[in-house]
């Protein structure tokens, strides 16, 4: 016990000595940056900060609770801001040769977690005209920080006002196809070479800083591009994070069972011919990978199912609710904005399975688990034999795909459609919170994976042979 106290002492006071040469380094910065300008600006300043506690702000030995200093600072910084709104920037350069984006980012990464407001302080010193300078100006409201009068009256925080404007330009940037990183408020990299596409191609002047209202109003007002023409069969994906998706054609066809076909269920019928729009639909189930992107980048509740120990990654997500499946829709329309994406309707889930056919199975009217992931201990009475009983979900791809390029539509998991349950013909739903389920799982015995076949859950119930695949209109 003693031992561990020790070490972790020494970590203590390893980690205070790293941030005292963190500190030491952005003191040094800053005092730096306030021997930069004309004479005439600093001479206007001049007054707002002492002589002792400019020194001390260059030896970095302001103590955090150091009103006075602090004060000043903040009345020094305020008289910059000032000479900026009235043109006389010489004494606060908008690109400091000793920021660069890198060195931001670093220092950044390093004082956001500071709980003191000269941390923040000197990051604006040192790193003035850079996106991470909003959020640290937000951090001090939040902090309370001498100054902070802005935040105390009620009005919004320049972070928060920075987050806002920062996902409302990503938003902008999908749109008009410049950017597809998660809409999430980072200002990083990703989005910031994107931004400068975006103005190199439309010939914006970026004359507000990094993201400031020129820009954004020009990213705004500029209009879409065409919406892409898909050709039936066209697999595609509108983001990075976004499924895999198959263009399908409009038809008719013939939904539901025939009375003759093995193991029918009376809910299948009657059979009618159905008209079905084109639409795009998801060629896989909904995976592990892709709903943990959804969740890492802040959506989907922070809901992380578990897997059972069977596999995450390509393997289909299970134990999720339609409720679930509606939260990872909304993530996901966040990410292209105009394009929503939405559960597929019964007759457009059986139409995308059958792919053509009126057979049980879209291959035919017999089934064997090489062909799908089902309980393969039992055998079809419509043919078949038996075989492997995997008691697991398998990775998407596993088996063949239909004639629409589709995979795993009989068997793996049960999928969630938009219409809540009732008979066919029927005028309204029997309960509106139990919704119908489609396709057979690795659970059930062959004759749940047929085509027509139809099961209900509520709208709540989570369980392992439950997934969803998502559609979309073209």
């Amino acid at each position: 016990m003693r031992g561990e106290a020790k070490a972790m002492a020494r970590g203590i006071e390893a980690a205070r000595a790293m941030r005292a040469a963190l500190r030491a380094a952005l003191f040094a910065a800053a005092a730096a940056l306030l021997m930069l300008g004309s004479a005439a600006a600093q001479g206007r300043c001049a007054n707002a900060l002492s002589a002792s506690c400019a020194q001390r702000l260059g030896a970095g030995a302001i103590a955090a609770d150091d009103a006075v200093c602090q004060q000043q600072w903040s009345a020094y910084r305020a008289c910059i801001k000032r000479m900026a709104e009235a043109g006389e920037t010489a004494n606060r350069p908008t690109a400091s040769p000793s920021c660069s984006e890198a060195r931001a980012q670093s220092l950044w990464a390093d004082v956001k977690e500071a709980n003191d407001c000269i941390s923040y302080e000197s990051f604006l010193a040192a790193c003035p005209a850079t996106p991470e300078a909003r959020l640290a100006e937000g951090r001090m409201r939040r902090l309370n920080c001498a100054g902070a009068d802005q935040a105390r009256s009620g009005a919004p925080s320049p972070e928060a006002s920075a987050d806002t404007d920062f996902r409302s330009a990503q938003r902008e940037l999908t749109r008009l196809g410049f950017y597809s990183g998660p809409i999430d408020g980072d200002w990083g990299p990703a989005s910031q070479a994107a931004m400068r596409a975006f103005e190199a191609a439309h010939g914006v002047v970026p004359v507000d800083g990094v993201l400031g209202p020129t820009s954004l109003a020009a990213l705004k007002a500029a209009p879409s591009p065409a919406a892409p023409t898909r050709r039936p069969g066209e697999a595609f994906r509108d983001c990075a994070a976004c499924p895999e998706m198959t263009a399908l054609p409009g038809g008719r066809f013939l939904m539901g069972s025939a009375p003759s076909e093995a193991q029918r269920e009376p809910d299948e019928g009657p059979q009618r011919r159905v008209d079905v729009a084109a639409f795009a639909i998801g060629v896989a189930e909904v995976s592990f990978a892709e709903w943990d992107q959804c969740v890492a980048a802040g959506g989907c509740a922070g809901y992380r199912p578990d897997d059972r120990g069977w596999g995450r990654g390509a393997h289909p997500v299970i134990n999720v609710s339609k409720n679930d499946a509606e939260a990872y829709l909304a993530w996901l329309n966040a990410q292209v904005p105009g394009a929503p994406y939405r559960l597929p309707s019964e007759a457009e889930w059986e139409y995308a399975a059958r792919a053509g056919a009126e057979t049980a199975f879209w291959w035919g009217g017999a089934i064997t688990p090489a062909q799908a992931n089902y309980k393969g201990s039992q055998v079809y009475q419509g043919g078949g034999a038996a075989g492997v009983f995997r008691r697991r979900t398998t990775p998407a791809r596993s088996f063949a795909a239909n004639p629409f390029g589709l995979f795993d539509v009989h068997g793996n998991v049960r999928e969630w459609v938009a219409e809540c349950w009732r008979a066919y013909g029927a005028a309204s739903c029997d309960d509106a919170s139990v919704f119908v389920i489609r396709g057979g799982a690795w659970s059930n015995g062959p004759w749940a994976l047929r085509s027509a076949n139809r099961f209900r859950n509520k709208a709540d119930v989570r369980n392992n042979a439950i997934g969803f695949r998502v559609a979309r209109d073209l």
